[in-house]
C-alpha cells in the first residue's frame, strides 16, 4: 500500500504558499528550496518520497498549472498526474494506493469564466486510471478504483468517468471478443442493476419488424444481429409524462465494408465501428446514479458486416421498416441502413422529446473535423444549442455542419425513393449520410445527428486522458449526461 498526496496548484510567484502552512516543514524544504517551485512560472509536476521506512513511506506531488491553461490543458495536466503515479507505482511494485487529493487554485484568476480549471483536472485525473493492457501476459496488476481517492470535490465525476470507462473498455477489445451477442451479455450484467431495463430483439423480431435493411447488413455474419433497446424510466417521473429522450446508436462490431471491403490499413481498427453504442451504453449506465429525472431510451443496433455469398449486393433495392425502398449504391455504407430501420422503430414506439443518433458515420466527418471535434447535424435547433453550451463545459468539442434541400436532393434515384450514398459523396459525404437518415423520420424536427467517426478515435491527435494504447475515447458520454441533467 502507498499514500499518495497530490496538491493541484497555480505556478507564478506566490503561488505556492499553500505549502506555508504545511504539516511538514520537509515539504517546503524539498519542492521550495530544492526543486524551486516556488519561482516557477511554467507548468510542473514534481514528486519527492517522506519517510524513512519504504514501507511506510508517502508520495507527495505538487501538480502546477498556468493560468493560460483552458479546459483541455487542464484536462490533460490532471492526466499527466495521473499517469506519474502509475509510473512510479510500476517501478515501485505497488499493488495498492490511496491518494488524497487537494486543489489550491486561487478565484477569479483564469483569464476565462467559462469553465472551472478545478472540474477538468479532476476528469483528467480520473479518465487517466483506467488500463488498456490486459491481453498482454504482464497486465498491469494496480487498478484504482474511486473508494481508493479522496478529496474530489466534484464527486458527479466518478459515476461519469465509470461511464466512459465503459464505452473506452467495450471499444478497444477486439472483434473476437465484442460482438453482437457479448455485448448483449454485458449489457445485461451492467445495466440490469442500474435501473436500466433491456429488451433484446434478436433476428426473428427484426424480421416481424419488417426491419429489412438492418437484416440486410447482418446476412452474411456467421453471428445473428440483434437490437437491444435500454429503457430508463426514474421513479420520481409519473407514467403520465410518457416523453422520452432517445438515443441510437451505432454497434456494428466489425465492418469489413461487406463486399466493398476496406482496403489495407482501413479495417484494421474496424471492431471499433461500434462505438456509438458504447456511447449509449455509456451513458444509460450512470443515469440513475446521476439522479437524471428524465425518461431515457437507449436503442442500439448490433450487427456485423461480412463479405460472403449471403452478402447483400450492390444494385440492390430493399423496402425499408418506413416503406421508403433504398438502392444499394455502396455496402460500406452500411449503417445508415440499420439506422434508417431503427429510427423508424424508436418514432413508432414512443412518443419522443428528441432523438439523437451517434455514429461513425463518415471518414468525411473526420476529414473535414479533425480528431478532436463531433460533427453536429439536425433540425432540433434547442438540443444543438444546448449540445454546444455544454460542449464548452465538459470538454467535447463540436461543430455544426449544414444539412439543405439540395444535400436532399442528391439522394434521390431513378429506381428507388433513396439512394445510400448520393450523387455527390465526395464533396458532402457527412452530410449526405446525415440527411439519408433524417428521411425515415416522419417528424424531424426533434432529431440530431452526432458522427463521432474523429472525436471517438482520436489516433494522430490523442491526448493525455485518453486511453494510452487501446482506440475509443468515450465522446459525448460526459456531454450528453450534462445535457440531461441541465
Amino acid at each position: 500500500m502507498m499514500n499518495i498526496s497530490v496538491y493541484f496548484y497555480e505556478v507564478g510567484e506566490k503561488k505556492f504558499d499553500f505549502l506555508s502552512d504545511a504539516w511538514i516543514v520537509w515539504l517546503q524544504e524539498y519542492f521550495l528550496q530544492q526543486r524551486g517551485l516556488g519561482n516557477r512560472t511554467t507548468a510542473s509536476i514534481e514528486y519527492g518520497f517522506f519517510g524513512e521506512d519504504k514501507t511506510s513511506q508517502e508520495l507527495i506531488i505538487c501538480s502546477g498549472i498556468e493560468e493560460k491553461f483552458d479546459a483541455n490543458d487542464c484536462q490533460n495536466h490532471g492526466a499527466k498526474t495521473m499517469k506519474l503515479i502509475k509510473k512510479i507505482c510500476k517501478e515501485e511494485k505497488v499493488e495498492e494506493v490511496r491518494i488524497e487529493v487537494s486543489m489550491f487554485l486561487t478565484p477569479g484568476s483564469w483569464t476565462s469564466n467559462e469553465f472551472d480549471p478545478g472540474v477538468f483536472l479532476e476528469k483528467g485525473f480520473l479518465m487517466a486510471r483506467q488500463n488498456d493492457d490486459r491481453f498482454k501476459e504482464k497486465a498491469t496488476t494496480l487498478v484504482i478504483k474511486d473508494e481508493d481517492i479522496s478529496g474530489i470535490k466534484n464527486t458527479d465525476l466518478f459515476p461519469i468517468v465509470r461511464g466512459i470507462e465503459l464505452a473506452r473498455s467495450l471499444t478497444f477489445q477486439p472483434a473476437n471478443i465484442i460482438n453482437p451477442q457479448t455485448i448483449q451479455e454485458i449489457c445485461e450484467e451492467e445495466l440490469a442493476k442500474k435501473g436500466v431495463k433491456i429488451k433484446v430483439y434478436d433476428k426473428a423480431d427484426l424480421e416481424k419488424e419488417d426491419m429489412n435493411l438492418f437484416l440486410a447488413v447482418g446476412r452474411a455474419s456467421s453471428v445473428p444481429p440483434r437490437m437491444l433497446v435500454l429503457e430508463y424510466s426514474p421513479d420520481a417521473v409519473s407514467d403520465e409524462n410518457d416523453e422520452v429522450f432517445a438515443f441510437v446508436g451505432k454497434g456494428v462490431t466489425y465492418d469489413s465494408g461487406g463486399l466493398y471491403l476496406k482496403p489495407y490499413p482501413y479495417m484494421n481498427e474496424m471492431h471499433g465501428d461500434m462505438w456509438g453504442a458504447a456511447t449509449v451504453i455509456g451513458i444509460m449506465s450512470s443515469l440513475q446514479e446521476l439522479g437524471i429525472k428524465k425518461k431515457v431510451v437507449g436503442a442500439i443496433g448490433l450487427v456485423e458486416n461480412m463479405p460472403d455469398s449471403n452478402a447483400y449486393k450492390n444494385g440492390e433495392i430493399i423496402t425499408s421498416k418506413s416503406g421508403k425502398t433504398v438502392y444499394i449504391n455502396h455496402s460500406d455504407a452500411e449503417w445508415r441502413l440499420v439506422l434508417a430501420d431503427m429510427m423508424t422503430f424508436v418514432e413508432e414506439n414512443y412518443k419522443l422529446s428528441a432523438i439523437v443518433d451517434v455514429a461513425t458515420l463518415t471518414g468525411a466527418a473526420m476529414r473535414a473535423l479533425g480528431e478532436m471535434y463531433t460533427g453536429v447535424i439536425g433540425n432540433n435547433a434547442e438540443l444543438i444549442t444546448a449540445i454546444k453550451k455544454q460542449s464548452k463545459q465538459t470538454n467535447e468539442w463540436v461543430w455544426e455542419l449544414p444539412l439543405d434541400k439540395l444535400i436532399l436532393k442528391s439522394l434521390e434515384h431513378s429506381l428507388a425513393d433513396v439512394d445510400n450514398i448520393g450523387k455527390y459523396p465526395e464533396y458532402f459525404g457527412a452530410q449526405a449520410g446525415a440527411g439519408f437518415v433524417s428521411q425515415f423520420l416522419k417528424d424531424s424536427s426533434k432529431w440530431v445527428h452526432c458522427d463521432i467517426a474523429g472525436s471517438c478515435l482520436r489516433d494522430k491527435m490523442r491526448q493525455d486522458y485518453d486511453l494510452e494504447h487501446g482506440l475509443g475515447t468515450g465522446a459525448l458520454v460526459h456531454l450528453f449526461l450534462e445535457v440531461l441533467r441541465k
